[in-house]
């Protein structure tokens, strides 16, 4: 089979996939959506977006689970290791992959050194500084002096870009009072405690 024809068969398996994923039930080994993908990947292994979807569905399913503690978090990881194997430089798969690390583990020092990966490469794209807003606010008192200049240069930066998406994702993740100290000015403050009004 030509690669023109194998990548095209991936996309539209990748695509039905896609539609499945977030419109079912927990999802286990053998479902329609993990066998899709896994089809997909076979005949486009350089297709990033194939490992992330499968990262995504075992997150998902983590979160579905009765008890997180029991489930498996390797095979997450591993996607993301695939993913970052076709594409190393990219900021957005190192965010991905620290607020995975974050999510799933006790284990903040890696999660901050994977993140600090994704800042050398993208420091300024909207996916990077989120997983700062994410993973740094929650944790401001560990951090040292460097990092917290550096996190919070970040998140000025998209504050003056989208106030909005940065208030939203604070209050959504119950961030708002860790982030009222780095706000300066006025109109934000006065954003993020209508934020909070309207929750």
């Amino acid at each position: 089979m030509s690669y023109a024809v194998r990548w095209t068969t991936s996309n539209v398996l990748k695509a039905r996939a896609v539609s499945k994923l977030y419109s079912m039930e927990q999802l286990a080994d053998g479902n329609p959506v993990t066998t899709l993908l896994a089809r997909a990947k076979t005949l486009n292994p350089y297709d990033t977006q194939l490992p992330l979807y499968q990262a995504r569905l075992l997150r998902r399913n983590l979160g579905l689970a009765h008890d997180p503690s029991l489930v498996n978090t390797k095979p997450i990881y591993e996607h993301y290791r695939q993913a970052l194997a076709i594409h190393p430089h990219s900021g957005h798969l190192w965010a991905q992959y620290a607020q995975a690390q974050f999510e799933n583990s006790n284990d903040l020092q890696k999660a901050l050194a994977t993140l600090e990966k994704a800042i050398r490469f993208a420091p300024y794209q909207t996916a990077v500084i989120i997983a700062v807003i994410q993973i740094g606010l929650p944790n401001w008192a560990h951090l040292n002096d460097s990092k917290r200049l550096k996190f919070h240069q970040l998140i000025d930066f998209l504050l003056n870009k989208n106030a909005a998406l940065v208030i939203n994702i604070s209050v959504a993740n119950n961030l708002a009072e860790q982030l009222r100290p780095l706000l300066k000015q006025a109109k934000h403050l006065k954003r993020l405690d209508q934020a909070l009004i309207d929750k």
